[in-house]
């Protein structure tokens, strides 16, 4: 999407492991590209190409640079981005057992997703890319996140929306203005040229919902729709806590629900 639009001043690539994504918001004409990681050793590793000058690495916590920058509310508009990435890496499939779902992601929760909301600069978007792993839990909770924060922000979700799937992964956008009609095609086009599977986008019909890469049931283009028309019944109907998480529960991957255990089994 980089290359259907004018190309950004600045972009905010947070919880990377590489730098794909910064090598592709450069191509694309980006004159600036703050990347964040938590791990020291690679921030150092990717400072030492001084190939692409416009990129700066910082080895901190996806929260933290946020706050360091600019404490909420921000109010300095330099500060804030024209395109921010939560990068693929930080959402490698893990198991749903053991420790692994008492990993903190506060980025992830609630707070946080408002957090990077509240850094678009005007016609700035966010996308949040994630791998599907099935039964579908941490890419629903994604959607209820934003959903949820959206309205929070007193923005209109189902206008300012977009979901598409490949095969293995789900990338969540999100505008900081409504989606104009030309918006809805160029995303639609975008899709379907790449042969990707449309999710959601403002005004899409109803026979795109399982059109490309078919499922026995359009799960994620349902449960988008559920999600912004009923969230209660959506959470009613799942046997899995798929609720957003808090600053003070930020535990992004738990997802077992104790009173629905019987359903799961």
């Amino acid at each position: 999407l980089y290359f259907k639009q004018s190309p950004p001043e600045n972009v905010l690539v947070l919880k990377t492991l590489g730098g794909q994504q910064a090598l592709a918001a450069v191509e694309a004409g980006t004159s600036s590209v703050l990347v964040q990681t938590p791990y020291p050793l690679l921030t150092e590793r990717l400072a030492e190409d001084s190939r692409f000058p416009q990129i700066e690495f910082r080895a901190t916590e996806a929260r933290s640079l946020l706050a360091e920058d600019c404490p909420e509310p921000c109010q300095k508009p330099e500060q804030n981005f024209d395109r921010i990435l939560v990068a693929i890496e930080s959402s490698a499939p893990v198991g749903s057992t053991g420790m692994d779902p008492l990993k903190t992601d506060q980025l992830m929760s609630l707070e946080g997703m408002q957090s990077l909301l509240n850094r678009l600069a005007p016609g700035g978007w966010l996308a949040v890319h994630r791998f599907l792993l099935p039964p579908p839990r941490g890419e629903m909770r994604l959607l209820a996140t934003v959903i949820t924060a959206m309205r929070r922000q007193g923005w209109k979700p189902d206008q300012r929306l977009g979901v598409f799937r490949t095969l293995s992964t789900l990338m969540v956008l999100v505008s900081r203005e409504a989606w104009t009609p030309k918006e809805s095609s160029r995303f639609r086009e975008f899709c379907l040229s790449r042969g990707f599977a449309p999710v959601y986008y403002p005004d899409m019909p109803e026979t795109e919902r399982n059109s490309v890469i078919q499922l026995q049931e359009p799960v994620y283009a349902l449960g988008v729709r559920e999600l912004l028309a009923d969230p209660p019944a959506f959470h009613s109907r799942t046997p899995f806590d798929l609720q957003p998480v808090t600053d003070d529960r930020p535990y992004f991957e738990l997802f077992l629900d104790w009173n629905r255990l019987d359903d799961i089994r």
